[in-house]
């Protein structure tokens, strides 16, 4: 079964939240809220929509810049892998949380303006490698190399 890829725009619900594990491998965590306006038929003027939720992860280099970053309220556009995770309340109840394994974020400069500070390169571990490749563009067919990623021989 394939991935669904997705970009969402949103805000930024709380600082995002690092964890570093013993492997040397970082994962960040936050949450987007999504608001799309909605325009009444009846009046013509426009409402905030239903806000939808998703968490964020994060992966190393990209943990990293997300969370020195990001801060709460910030605006943002986010593209990554989506999945659902299912559990149990503590009502009993089914919950589901829509989760975004990020292959790329940003600010949204549609709301405003940013300053870019490149980072030097240095090593860093990978990622669980469950064969997915977010940007969609093969190294072997011209495409372009992601930043943890060598150059195919």
């Amino acid at each position: 079964m394939g991935s669904s890829i997705i970009t969402i725009t949103g805000n930024v619900t709380a600082d995002p939240q690092v964890h570093e594990f013993d492997t040397g491998t970082r994962k960040s965590k936050f949450s987007v809220a999504c608001t799309p306006s909605v325009r009444d038929r009846n009046t013509g003027e426009y409402r905030d929509g239903t806000t939808t939720f998703y968490d964020v992860e994060c992966w190393n280099r990209l943990a990293h810049n997300a969370t020195v970053s990001l801060h709460k309220g910030d605006p943002v556009v986010v593209t990554g892998r989506l999945s659902v995770e299912t559990w149990q309340g503590q009502d009993g109840g089914r919950r589901q949380s829509v989760i975004i394994t990020a292959s790329a974020v940003g600010h949204d400069l549609a709301r405003g303006t940013g300053l870019f500070e490149r980072q030097q390169q240095a090593p860093v571990q990978s990622a669980p490698d469950d064969g997915a490749d977010f940007s969609g563009r093969s190294p072997a067919s011209g495409g372009v190399v992601a930043e943890d990623e060598e150059p195919a021989a």
